[in-house]
């Protein structure tokens, strides 16, 4: 029974994360998105897995969906991080009861 703590903590966990790449303005050369490159980057050096669970089209660019892999405790550290402290949410303190009915994203 002592083993239980250990193995929670080694137990995977997720965490959906969202990104919006605006579009680009036109140019005759490609584009690369350097704050995505450098989200995925810093996930990787923390070895997390993550997942694109989709991408959703805009008129001024896109949404990535992205599901990411991990114990709590390495995604905690990994959003900690310097290069991502800009992205994290903090949920302390927030009421997430709501009345309203879930918004649907509904595709053509």
């Amino acid at each position: 029974m002592f083993f239980s703590k250990e193995k929670k903590a080694r137990q995977k966990q997720s965490e959906t994360f969202t990104y919006f790449i605006p579009a680009p303005p036109v140019r005759p050369t490609g584009y690369r998105e350097k704050d995505f490159d450098t989200i995925c980057k810093t996930i990787n050096s923390y070895g997390l897995e993550y997942k694109i669970l989709d991408t959703i089209g805009h008129p001024n660019g896109f949404w990535i969906i992205i599901k990411i892999i991990g114990s709590k405790h390495e995604i905690d550290h990994a959003f900690n991080d310097i290069r991502l402290i800009d992205f994290k949410i903090n949920l302390e303190g927030t009421n997430l009861e709501f009345d309203e009915e879930a918004f649907v994203i509904e595709r053509e």
